[in-house]
């Protein structure tokens, strides 16, 4: 009996002190499954020009009056060394986490942010994608894995969601329809709408 419970006891040690949990980000599963990073025009941006990060809002967020200052001061990010863009313009996949999940995130809602600068405190513009999932806390181990997906137009919470007119590269036979481009604010619908009554009132007049 005392083998087996030293026996336990040392394998709970090994378990406990190599116990980790990692999290991978992707904006594409296939050729024409994805979200790319575009720009105004529906391009892919070019690589190294953006960086992505999972982690959740430490506040309620009312997504329609955000601004980038907003959301660098309630986003709590799991990493500080978020990805880039790898060799594929406009997409990233890749492991952003290997470690203990810290505090607070295990049940939390996930999203994947886009920021166009690595260091998140001096970024100016962002896309925010709402993941759809929460963070899964560690097992009985204190292991934990996952992969975080900002593969929707649909889940987009913060940007501006575009046609693809130029296919990302170093990717075969790519065909996305939709791609997010980065913003620094997300414009109000009435202010949209007054401004585009004014501009049909001003030609209206013209006549």
């Amino acid at each position: 009996m005392k083998i087996n419970a030293l026996l336990f006891a040392s394998v709970g040690l090994i378990s406990s002190s190599f116990a980790a949990s990692t999290l991978n980000l992707r904006n594409f599963s296939g050729v024409s499954v994805g979200l790319p990073i575009v720009n105004s025009e529906g391009a892919a941006v070019a690589v190294n020009s953006f960086h992505a990060n999972a982690g959740y809002f430490n506040t309620t967020i009312n997504w329609s009056t955000a601004t980038a200052e907003i959301i660098k001061s309630a986003f709590v990010g799991i990493d500080t060394s978020p990805i880039n863009g790898g060799t594929r313009s406009g997409l990233f996949t890749g492991q952003t986490f290997n470690g203990t999940l810290p505090a607070g995130f295990a049940g939390s809602q996930a999203y994947v942010v886009i920021a166009n600068n690595a260091d998140f405190s001096l970024a100016t513009h962002f896309a925010v994608v709402a993941a759809n999932v929460a963070f899964t806390g560690p097992d009985g181990f204190g292991n934990s894995a996952q992969t975080l997906d900002a593969l929707s137009a649909a889940n987009v919470v913060f940007g501006t969601v575009r046609q693809v007119t130029t296919q990302p590269d170093n990717l075969a036979n790519a065909a996305f329809v939709s791609g997010v481009e980065m913003i620094t604010a997300v414009p109000e619908p009435s202010i949209a709408l007054l401004g585009a009554l004014g501009v049909f009132g001003l030609v209206r007049r013209r006549r």
